[in-house]
This record gives structure tokens, sequence and C-alpha cells, in this order.
């Protein structure tokens, strides 16, 4: 990770609008995402559906709502807004992260306002931190970097039943653990 000063006619890559800033949030795990395209991905994953069966028998027993209205999902969002890390080096150490690779290609990038942007120049992406962090737990960006830096990885077969993000996933855990060691 290195980290660079930025000069004082320089502006932001990314200017966000307060549309742009929402958490999209899954009221059956409560799980926050950043993004429609994430929460989407979430919504097809073996966890969601687990717990999906799981409220459908406890509705089966006991029927209610399962958003008890206005108030209680603007509470769950708020919690889930405290989730978010307030800065990269505190969710690198974060023990339930997702697994996160080539962050050697990551700049922070600090601004004359203090505020910080990011680059990953491995796929020449600008972003704010949460977006920096979707990015790194993304499928494009861990696909880049074993291209890159392990392409013998992407000759060997997923297993069975395993489809092409859960393969990458598995992959970058591996080479998390094999570069801790």
């Amino acid at each position: 990770l290195f980290r660079s000063q930025a000069q004082s006619n320089d502006k932001p890559e990314t200017s966000k609008s307060e549309e742009d800033k929402r958490i999209f949030y899954c009221e059956v795990c409560e799980v926050p995402c950043l993004t429609s395209v994430i929460l989407q991905a979430h919504f097809r994953g073996t966890k969601h559906k687990k717990m999906e069966k799981a409220l459908m028998r406890a509705l089966s027993d006991e029927p209610r709502p399962i958003i008890q209205g206005i108030e209680d999902l603007a509470a769950r969002r708020k919690k889930a807004l405290k989730k978010l890390p307030q800065s990269l080096r505190l969710y690198i150490n974060d023990p339930t992260r997702e697994p996160l690779i080539g962050l050697q290609h990551v700049i922070e990038n600090v601004l004359p306002d203090s505020t910080e942007s990011f680059t990953c120049e491995l796929c020449d992406f600008r972003s704010d931190l949460e977006l920096l962090i979707e990015h790194l737990n993304s499928f494009e960006h861990r696909k880049a970097y074993i291209a890159k830096s392990y392409p013998f990885l992407l000759k060997v077969p997923p297993a069975e039943n395993e489809d092409r993000i859960k393969f990458l996933r598995r992959m970058a855990l591996d080479i998390e653990q094999d570069r801790k060691s």
C-alpha cells in the first residue's frame, strides 16, 4: 500500500452524490451491500438462501412481516453503516473480512483537505474507501491479479459445483494464506 500527497489544485477522481452513497441492505441476513449488483449477488448466494429457508420455516410457525416498519429499517441501516471500515488498515486487519489480494497495486492519495482516494494500478480503478473495498473483493480484480501473478492457477479447473466467483475467492484465500506463512 503506497501513500501519496496530492497537489492543492488536484480534485478527487470521483465525487459521489447522496444517492450514490446509499447502502443496499438484505433484511433477511441483516447484511449491508455497497451496490445493488453486490446485493443481487448476495441474494444468489448459499448463505442467503439458507437464511431465507430458515426464515420461511420460522414464519410458517409464527406469521409476521419481514419489515416491521420504516423506523426498524432505518435503525438497521444505521447499524450497517457502523460496520463499514473507517480505514483500509482497519479493514485489512479485520479477521472476518473477505480474502484480499493485490494490495501492492493500491495507492492511497491524501488530498489537501485530508480526504483520501485510492487507485488500483492493476485495474486502473480510482475511488474512495468503500468502493475500493468493493473493488478489491470483486471478481474482476481477483481475476486480473491472479492472471498477472499466478497465471497457472487459472488453468486449474474449479471443484465440482463451484462457480467462477467461488473459485476465485478460494484461490484468493489460498494466495493470502500462502503469503502470510
